[in-house]
């Protein structure tokens, strides 16, 4: 079979007018950075300003259906995922001891749960522009606000050991003040940590060992808060947090020192993923060299021992290998898209937003139904099969029994930490999509998707972006520029290392192109309205192998093989209901295939199909793989019951096959790392 790289011949011609662009207007200046190495961003662009409100984007296209999908699902509709959120949230007393699984759990996990919910329906409610979402979330935000416990500390009122709920709490509170101008919750928020830590005397006095850790990831939230404030103080605070806890818990894999040293952890993974941010933050927030070395070596640890075909470091609670049959928890997907971004802000690397939007677009949403009406708590790149009982990952554990529907689609899970985390993994993304520095006037385009979004220049001009591209389908990404008057301009535009070259035009002239990704090219030009300008990447078939299996990527896309499924709903039992079921697939058609171990790119067809509905539904993809295949007749269902990991030695049956494979998030069953056989 041959290659087909089609977004150029298949792309149609825009044809701008002379008015609109170059022609007689006098010659523009474009200018952009110098290349990068294919692995590595030895001339990054250096720390990124601060990001956009959420305030000041709104969903376009598949980003804005996405988002819709959410109010629309789950995210508005809070009740049908039982308790906690089918209360008044932060703005009522959460009991556990009304958890529809009541064997286990502590009393602050609850409001955990709850604040993850809140802080990402609050993110969408912004993107949206929803008064709903916004006036649900704003209900606990003010409850939190005129009901502060002594000393002005914000919490509630019912548990003391609130500090890991308030870092997620106070994580909305951000966004909130960033997005509203709320004055009083800024405000608040310094009352609340002057309570809390005082001068910072009573640091010596603090346990951060074993789960109490979490509250070091406030550490994260003062460097914010520096930043929001331009207070120092707060910065200075968050070291001396952190050194304390580093003091206090020498060798454990979380530490920087035990990041920067490679150390090979095991850890809880949400743990891991939400401690893995904290030196890139102290980095941007210091300077301190060291910070950033450490946190290299914690992704880069993640990277070789633990991360899985689409992205995500595996980890059925704890971080667990990368064999080809494991599993990753969902609230590690929001708490990696979030570390990576802080690492693309502190560094201006193209290889974080990459790596970002890798785990987002695969691994992320592969594990939420397209309608947002259920969700997985453990997802895989390869699940043939999800039934009640194929999620055997803690059947040893004392609540292990409760587990076994993990890996199905259902509105809440017995533990509802994903259940609360699934709601803010879009919002994740869209945060890193545009860094703007208002000194400069220049924005960053770090992660594309259709939107628009909104600006306020130096001098308080405004200047309204329009983002039109079907990315990550199409490869061909532009913006145009909303002026009420002429302006000078600077905008960055991402090429990620997949591409294996680019064309940045303006008003329809090529001004710049490269054979090579893994750069920011910078435009800069005196804007009039109505100026386009416009980037085509070059994708290519990436074909990963690893020692029993290889997988297909074209660009940011990770590639499977759909497996027909026969449905069961459920609508008895906890957390679901008719309108909101629970589900079980069960494959009906053959899954169990190789490709061929010498398969090369050219013999890979990438086909483009018509745009018809959400590029993400069932069967929507305009973007398909064809290759060859052939069933493995020792490969089967463990048990009945489990996905099984691939045999050692393939028996092989039959003739060649040709299998189409799709983007792995509009699949439900599928199979994402395949067999390596010769043939």
């Amino acid at each position: 079979m041959g290659n087909s790289h089609g977004d150029y011949t298949d792309a149609p011609t825009v044809v701008y007018p002379a008015a609109h662009g170059y022609e007689g207007s006098g010659p523009r200046r474009v200018r952009y950075n110098a290349a990068m190495s294919e692995t590595c961003d030895s001339d990054a662009i250096g720390p990124l300003p601060r990001e956009l409100p959420a305030s000041a984007v709104t969903g376009r296209g598949w980003l804005g259906e996405l988002f819709s999908r959410q109010e629309s699902g789950l995210t508005g509709h809070p009740r049908e995922m039982g308790f906690p959120f089918d209360g008044g949230l932060w703005a009522e007393l959460l009991d556990n001891g009304k958890r529809q699984y009541p064997q286990y759990g502590e009393a602050w996990w609850p409001y955990e749960q709850s604040a993850y919910y809140l802080d990402g329906a609050l993110r969408c409610g912004h993107y949206l522009g929803s008064s709903a979402l916004l006036g649900r979330v704003r209900e606990s935000v003010e409850h939190i606000l005129k009901h502060r416990k002594s000393g002005g500390r914000l919490g509630p009122l019912n548990v003391e050991a609130d500090a890991w709920p308030m870092v997620i709490f106070t994580r909305m509170l951000l966004e909130e003040y960033e997005s509203s101008g709320d004055g009083r919750v800024i405000d608040a928020l310094q009352g609340h940590y002057a309570a809390v830590y005082g001068d910072g005397s009573d640091l010596e006095t603090m346990k951060l060992i074993g789960f109490a850790q979490r509250p070091v990831l406030h550490v994260e939230n003062l460097c914010r808060l520096a930043e929001l404030t331009g207070q120092s103080k707060y910065a200075a605070l968050a070291r001396r947090i952190y050194d304390k806890f580093a003091a206090d818990n020498v060798g454990d894999a979380k530490t920087a020192d035990s990041m920067r040293r490679g150390v090979v952890s095991g850890d809880h993974a949400v743990s891991y993923h939400e401690f893995l941010k904290l030196p890139a933050v102290l980095f941007h927030a210091t300077g301190d060299e060291s910070m950033l070395s450490a946190a290299r070596g914690g992704f880069d640890m993640l990277e070789r021992h633990h991360e899985l075909a689409d992205g995500l470091a595996s980890g059925f609670e704890c971080l667990s290998g990368n064999a080809d049959d494991l599993v990753h928890e969902t609230c590690n997907a929001g708490d990696f898209v979030l570390a990576c971004g802080h690492m693309l802000r502190a560094t201006g690397e193209v290889r974080w937003a990459d790596k970002l939007e890798k785990a987002f677009f695969n691994a992320g949403l592969g594990s939420v139904s397209r309608d947002f009406r259920s969700h997985q708590y453990y997802s895989s790149p390869n699940q043939a099969i999800l039934s009640n009982r194929s999620s055997h990952w803690n059947g040893n554990s004392d609540w292990g029994q409760y587990a076994f529907a993990r890996m199905c689609y259902r509105p809440a899970h017995d533990t509802e930490c994903c259940t609360g985390n699934v709601h803010r993994l879009a919002p994740a993304f869209a945060k890193r999509m545009f860094f703007f520095d208002s000194a400069r006037d220049e924005i960053t385009a770090a992660l594309y998707a259709p939107c628009e979004a909104r600006f306020t220049l130096s001098g308080g001009q405004a200047l309204t972006l329009s983002e039109r591209t079907e990315y990550p389908f199409g490869h061909r990404i532009e913006f145009c520029v909303g002026l009420s008057q002429p302006r000078d301009l600077r905008l960055r535009l991402r090429v990620p290392h997949w591409s294996g070259g680019y064309c940045l035009s303006l008003n329809g002239r090529c001004v710049d192109e490269g054979n090579a990704g893994g750069r920011f090219v910078l435009a800069e030009a005196k804007f009039r309205d109505g100026d386009c300008v416009l980037l085509e990447l070059r994708p290519h078939v990436v074909i990963r192998r690893r020692p029993r299996s290889m997988s297909l990527e074209y660009g940011p896309l990770v590639f499977s093989l759909p497996i027909v499924a026969d449905v069961r709903r459920a609508t008895g039992g906890p957390k679901c209901s008719a309108e909101f079921p629970a589900y079980e697939h069960l494959p009906r058609s053959e899954w169990n295939y190789a490709l061929p171990a010498d398969l090369t790119p050219e013999q890979v067809d990438v086909v483009r199909r018509p745009k018809k509905g959400s590029p993400w539904d069932e069967d929507n993809s305009p973007l398909v793989l064809r290759v060859s295949g052939r069933r493995v007749v020792n490969w089967t269902l463990r048990e009945g019951l489990y996905t099984p990991p691939i045999p050692d030695t393939l028996d092989l049956d039959g003739r060649p096959e040709l299998l189409h494979l799709v983007p792995q998030a509009s699949t439900l069953l599928r199979i994402t790392e395949f067999p390596r056989g010769d043939f």
